[in-house]
């Protein structure tokens, strides 16, 4: 009787089944049903560079090759292996991907797409052992896997430095060779990275990464970030964090994406993106220029300043969705501090430069941030008739709408980079004298008219 069932109603059944596992179980059921299900249980497969995995993985690939259309590939990292006797360190790095014998491999018959002909989207997750770094460094592991250590980019590297350190060191040459295989894929349109290093590699300066890049229609990047021991400073401090946030990003990936739809950028809390007149950070060295497509566009963990305005009012003609999460305003506390007087960018002035600029096309702007603490601007303001009054007005504002925005401000410590959230005193301030909240609700008034014209037009 199974036997029997047309294909077609084998996929309709499979799209009700509840859990993953369902498919599996009843592609188990007979031959038919095997073969029928084969398309949707090998679409979205998972493959490590583990030597222990290697059989198994190519004898899937051999196998179900054909029907991979997405493959999270988790590249496992071995900080304390290297190579003593590596050989001339000056090279600018082999044509050839090594894919070693060792207790690490480059799995290439899937990045390559030799067998994975139908591969269209991949996931890189860079994961290190527990051994990566010395003793008097540790590991931060925090929301989405965003971990790592500031020491691996404590200084910058020149084009000779990376090409050796590709040669003694195992964790840095599978990262090479992974990238390598990765931009020779000529199919692929969608890439996630999660807990991408900071870290340059010689691949990312040949001519078939640009090329690669360029090919991308859909790209996510999520920065590895840490904090080291003794001092508790982030990542953010170190020089070739800051070098990979500017020179790297811009060079490798911002430069090439003339074919980007879609951008998500999720920058690490130690490492946190953005914001001008900084002491340790690195302002956004998105060009007006790049991402000439650009129609949907998701950060979080970061400082809006000058350049992502200067940026987001260039691609006013193509953005349709803009969600910022746990964005902040970087606060004149710092400027203070160092007896400066340069002016930051507000919420207001954010909101009002996207305005200006006409975004005819803008039907979905999102502010997702996390809850201020109402005990915490009790706390500040208790002995203050005026912040009590402000108090009940902003309490009885989020009893009313869970939605209502507040407006962060904050800076990066000049102790040790770390974000210091001003939300009692700024938050207050915002609400009470109501210029960011006027602004955005200009803003959301063009987005809310874009909207209705865009569902005016599809209706007819």
């Amino acid at each position: 009787m199974l036997d029997t069932i047309a294909v077609d109603i084998v996929f309709a059944i499979a799209d009700f089944l509840p859990a993953a596992g369902d498919c599996c179980n009843l592609r188990a059921a007979c031959r038919h049903l095997r073969d029928a299900l084969a398309p949707l249980v090998f679409r979205s497969v998972r493959a490590t560079n583990l030597d222990q995995d290697r059989a198994a993985i190519a004898a899937l690939v051999a196998a179900q090759g054909h029907h991979f259309q997405h493959v999270r590939f988790q590249c496992m990292l071995h900080g304390e292996r290297y190579d003593d006797d590596c050989s001339d360190a000056s090279s600018e790095g082999g044509d050839d991907i090594v894919n070693s014998e060792g207790p690490t491999f480059v799995p290439t018959d899937i990045l390559l797409g030799l067998l994975a002909t139908n591969m269209h989207a991949l996931t890189l997750e860079f994961i290190a052992d527990d051994n990566f770094e010395p003793k008097d460094y540790y590991w931060v592991v925090v929301e989405n896997r965003f971990m790592g250590s500031a020491y691996i980019s404590y200084e910058t590297e020149s084009a000779k430095d990376v090409a050796a350190a590709e040669r003694r060191w195992e964790w840095r040459r599978v990262m090479a060779d992974t990238w390598r295989a990765v931009a020779l894929n000529t199919r692929i349109r969608s890439l996630t990275i999660r807990s991408l290093p900071p870290i340059i590699t010689t691949t990312w300066h040949r001519p078939e990464w640009a090329s690669f890049v360029d090919q991308i229609e859909h790209l996510s990047i999520g920065m590895w970030g840490a904090c080291y021991n003794p001092t508790q400073r982030y990542s953010i401090e170190t020089d070739g964090y800051q070098d990979f946030l500017t020179v790297g990003l811009q060079n490798s990936f911002f430069n090439h994406a003339e074919g980007l739809v879609s951008f998500v950028f999720v920058s690490s809390p130690c490492g946190t993106y953005g914001g001008d007149n900084q002491v340790s950070g690195t302002p956004f060295t998105l060009l007006p220029s790049d991402m000439p497509r650009l129609r949907r566009l998701r950060l979080q963990n970061c400082f809006f300043d000058a350049a992502l305005l200067d940026f987001l009012q260039a691609h006013t003609p193509t953005l349709e969705s803009i969600h910022l999460i746990d964005f902040m305003a970087a606060s004149n506390a710092l400027n203070w501090a160092r007896g400066t007087t340069d002016e930051n960018l507000t919420w207001a002035g954010f909101f009002d430069g996207i305005a200006s600029a006409k975004p005819l096309l803008l039907t979905d702007f999102r502010l997702t941030m996390r809850k201020v603490s109402m005990n915490e601007v009790a706390t500040t303001f208790q002995d203050s008739s005026d912040g009590l009054q402000i108090l009940h007005a902003m309490e009885q504002k989020l009893a009313e709408d869970e939605a209502f925005p507040l407006f962060y401000y904050g800076y990066l410590s000049n102790q040790n980079g770390c974000i210091i959230r001003q939300a009692a005193d700024k938050i207050v301030r915002s609400f009470r004298n109501g210029e960011d909240l006027a602004s955005y609700e200009r803003l959301m008034a063009i987005v809310r008219a874009n909207k209705e014209g865009s569902i005016s037009c599809r209706n007819k």
